[in-house]
């Protein structure tokens, strides 16, 4: 640059000028990352103020729900009370039959034979001991799991290369069964360390988009499991969990719900992270998150009061 000038002077002025714009840019990025942060912070305030509404909103709908239940319970209590022990008696008996109905109806799953719901309150029992993620929420996330595994089908990978199976009921080719270079070799992997043939594994189909390749109750593809595995032998004492297995799925599902906020009480926590669950992002940024995750929350609702509560005789 010094040599290129004719006078020192018009040098100078050169070197002024660059400092200028190099002050002028960086000023501007300064600026542009105080505008990002503050954005964040108010989308963050946004968010933090919305939960809040969500939470206050259901704190409401429950407290309403609980005070029709007991005033049902009241009149009740207050009919026997009037009567004799025999209408206590059968109160009692018809408490303890609708428990033994409830813990031996089958409880559904993806990917894998349904088992007595008493088996699997059980197992979603263990997990809440170990990862505070309570039963009710968990047996929602897997009946919504079954719900969708119904409705996109069952396939097995028949090329390694293209990642393409067929459908199990159809025989029909079916293309994007499993993402190769994601998941074709652990889930490979998995079906080796089990004992099983690869090609007759079941795994989900894949929806309209995307890629299938969920395996048992819990729809994990193989590269999630292959991270998680360690961690789920570790807690249910095993060396090598089965994606298929119930007790191992769950404990699975509960470890993952777990790490995405599933284990708070706050209903807004749990319900983003059953949109994660489902999209890998909170509610409200990916289609169809949303409706998961409300339907999650309504369902664990639904097997709290009707099936759970019933069964621990409330």
């Amino acid at each position: 640059m010094l040599l290129s000038k004719t006078t020192l002077s018009g040098f100078l002025n050169d070197i002024d000028t660059f400092e200028a714009v190099r002050q002028g840019l960086a000023d501007t990025f300064y600026q542009l990352r105080a505008d990002q942060a503050s954005t964040t912070e108010e989308k963050d305030a946004l968010d933090d103020r919305r939960n809040a509404t969500i939470d206050a909103r259901h704190a409401i709908e429950v407290l309403q729900a609980n005070i029709k239940i007991d005033q049902a319970q009241q009149k009740q209590l207050l009919a026997i009370s009037k009567g004799n022990e025999r209408a206590y008696s059968a109160v009692v008996s018809a408490k303890e039959n609708r428990a033994a109905q409830i813990r031996s109806a089958l409880f559904d799953l993806s990917g894998a034979k349904a088992i007595p719901f008493g088996d699997a309150y059980n197992y979603a029992l263990t997990v809440y001991k170990k990862t505070g993620v309570a039963p009710s929420y968990l047996l929602a996330i897997l009946k919504q799991e079954t719900n969708i595994g119904a409705n996109v089908g069952s396939c097995y990978l028949t090329n390694t290369y293209d990642g393409s199976g067929i459908n199990t009921k159809t025989q029909a080719t079916v293309p994007n069964v499993m993402k190769p270079a994601r998941d074709v070799a652990p889930f490979i992997s998995i079906t080796a360390s089990l004992g099983m043939d690869y090609k007759t594994a079941v795994v989900s189909c894949p929806q309209s988009i995307g890629f299938g390749g969920g395996m048992g109750p819990a729809q994990f593809i193989a590269s999630t499991w292959m991270l998680l595995k360690d961690r789920i032998g570790q807690a249910l004492g095993i060396p090598t969990p089965n994606p298929w297995n119930p007790a191992d799925a769950f404990m699975a599902a509960g470890l993952y719900l777990s790490d995405l906020g599933a284990g708070s009480t706050s209903y807004s926590a749990q319900r983003n992270a059953a949109c994660k669950y489902y999209s890998g992002r909170a509610c409200g940024y990916v289609s169809g998150a949303t409706g998961y995750g409300n339907s999650v929350m309504s369902l664990a609702d639904s097997i709290q009061r009707n099936q759970i509560n019933p069964l621990l005789g409330l």
